[in-house]
Order: structure tokens, then C-alpha cells, then sequence
């Protein structure tokens, strides 16, 4: 019983770091990134329930680019690049799902130009 007073306060400050860190969890797992691929362009939509950004390239001139880490503690980046403007997509992937996920693009986007 004595020790009941230093017990409760810390008990309830690690449930309130556990909750607090479940929380920023489930809200980071809501991030979406909708990629839409048409004959003429590919857009791609980030945000939570709703669009909150929306980025258009032109297809024809669109690359599909991972870049390497500078160290190999960091994980590698997928990127669209055109015409100077670039945007990161499947930065909450792991390494194997941002390879298939860019071979997959790849295969999508490329046989427009062989038409």
C-alpha cells in the first residue's frame, strides 16, 4: 500500500504514451496514395479520406525512378519524375514492396510508347 502512490501515477503516464502512440499509429496508417494512369497522363492523389494533393504528369515523358540510399541504413526512395518536377509515392512501403510496386508502374506506363 505504500508504495501505491509512486505506482499509480507512473502506470497511468505509461498507459497514456501507450494510447498516445497507438493513436499517431492508426492515423499515420489512414495515409492513402491513389495513383491514376490515363492515355495521356498519370496523376497521383494523396490524403487520408479525401484528396488532399494531386500531382499530374504528362505519361509520355513520365520516368519511373528509384534512387538509391546514401547509406544503406536508409531505405531506397520511388519516385515520377517529368520535366524537372518530381514527387516521392510509397515512402510507408518496405523494400520489396517499393520494388514490385516500380515494376509494376513500369509496366503500366511503358507500353503507351511502344504504340
Amino acid at each position: 500500500m505504500q508504495g501505491l502512490t509512486l505506482i499509480l501515477p507512473f502506470a497511468g503516464l505509461e498507459l497514456a504514451a501507450l494510447g498516445a502512440a497507438l493513436y499517431i499509429s492508426a492515423w499515420r496508417g489512414g495515409r492513402r496514395e491513389v495513383i491514376h494512369i490515363t492515355p495521356e497522363q498519370v496523376r497521383v492523389e494523396t490524403g487520408r479520406d479525401v484528396p488532399e494533393q494531386e500531382v499530374v504528369f504528362d505519361r509520355s515523358w513520365v520516368q519511373v525512378v528509384i534512387e538509391k540510399p546514401w547509406s544503406h541504413w536508409y531505405p531506397s526512395r520511388l519516385l515520377l519524375r517529368s520535366h524537372g518536377k518530381q514527387m516521392e509515392i510509397g515512402s510507408f512501403l518496405n523494400e520489396e514492396e517499393r520494388q514490385a510496386l516500380a515494376f509494376t508502374l513500369r509496366k503500366a506506363i511503358q507500353p503507351r510508347a511502344a504504340q
